[in-house]
């Protein structure tokens, strides 16, 4: 195929690999049990480990591992555009160890600047012993069209295997340090122009994410409460505006209201800020609000009594981690009576580590309330 033209290319029908020219396709390879060598059989190569050149340094102490996370792909030109698969993870991120994290006065939830010697990155830390000391891990996902700052890529270093000719992705030379934000917000809007807006500021951070009706930005600001709460609103579009602000608590919340219902959402606080509710994304567009339902968007959240808005865990059912976790303190034990019980991890399976990692914290949790006090 490496004669089509742009327009046969554009045209293509799917096919299934290998193609051989003049075939429109060939039948799926080794199913008869061979290997492509003479004899059919199998072959190993042993080859000589190869020192490392770029293994840690003082001034590169640090190892950049890169790779994916469950409901995202590439560079998000196609799963990006889907707003369930945003739902999880919203944002970019690296995990970090508590170690090296400490050493680094980097806090859970805070923003962190990762370096090498190609460019450097910022994105929302996660501290976690998922990750060793020495490592930081981060994924690939975002670039310049949906983040300020977050195209790990192309952080990664040149280097390849010289009988593969596999990238070496997971082991770069790299530093971490504290990126300083002293207010973070959200701004849930229709439109997508939110970067402009940011851009023409100093804005330390800023990540869009897709949903339903539109965008959800998340950015952090290192400035004043005034310059933080000047920056939401230019971000704002035109409509009659309700605002709530709490200067004690350094708090700071606006909604937009035009013709055809709720048009933008903007939160501000000092230090990190949990994520907008699923409650409050849906609010977006919304006409015809209650008194209740205004007081709940300057509130951040959702009126009392209504259903749990915790974090998405299951994609494909829409199962939040609190109906997962109502399940396991309901007598769930394992991941099969837990997806009895909600469906959580009974599709693509894809979520049934994070919900492993949730029953072994609630075993160990029981197990700690169950311990008698040391004499």
């Amino acid at each position: 195929m490496s004669n089509l033209t742009a327009a046969e290319y554009d045209g293509l029908e799917p096919v299934q690999w290998p193609v051989v020219k003049g075939r429109n396709g060939s039948d799926r390879v080794f199913c008869d049990g061979r290997f492509a060598t003479k004899n059919g059989r199998a072959r190993f190569v042993a080859v000589a480990r190869r020192l490392d050149n770029a293994a840690p340094s003082d001034a590169w102490p640090m190892l950049l591992n890169t790779g994916r996370i469950r409901d995202q792909w590439h560079t998000m030109t196609r799963t990006g555009l889907v707003p369930k698969l945003h739902s999880h993870i919203p944002e970019p991120f690296a995990e970090i160890n508590p170690t090296d994290a400490a050493a680094f006065e980097i806090r859970h939830d805070g923003l962190v600047r990762i370096e090498t010697a190609n460019g450097a990155a910022v994105v929302k830390a996660i501290v976690t012993d998922r990750v060793s000391s020495g490592t930081v891990f981060a994924p690939i996902h975002w670039s310049a069209g949906n983040s300020s700052a977050g195209r790990i890529g192309a952080l990664v270093h040149a280097r390849t295997d010289p009988i593969s000719g596999q990238p070496d992705l997971k082991a770069t030379p790299a530093r971490i340090s504290r990126a300083e934000a002293g207010y973070f917000g959200y701004l849930i809007s229709k439109s997508d122009a939110t970067p402009a807006a940011f851009n023409a500021f100093d804005v330390v951070y800023w990540a869009r994410a897709k949903i339903v009706n539109g965008y959800v930005t998340a950015f952090a600001v290192d400035g004043t409460a005034d310059a933080a709460r000047r920056i939401a609103e230019a971000a704002l579009p035109s409509g009659t505006r309700i605002s709530y602000s709490d200067d004690g608590a350094a708090l700071y919340r606006i909604a937009v209201i035009g013709n055809d219902g709720v048009d933008a959402i903007a939160g501000i606080g000092a230090g990190p800020q949990p994520p907008p509710s699923a409650w409050l994304k849906a609010m977006l567009g919304r006409a015809d609000l209650t008194s209740g339902e205004r007081r709940a968007l300057l509130a951040g959240g959702m009126p009392d009594g209504l259903a749990d808005d915790t974090p998405t865990v299951c994609v494909c059912y829409q199962v939040s981690a609190g109906r997962i976790t109502t399940a396991i303190t309901s007598g769930c034990t394992s991941t099969d009576s837990i997806g009895k019980s909600c469906e959580a991890g009974t599709n693509c399976g894809s979520c049934l580590p994070e919900i492993n990692r949730m029953l072994v914290t609630a075993a160990n949790a029981s197990k700690a309330v169950a311990q008698p006090a040391s004499a």
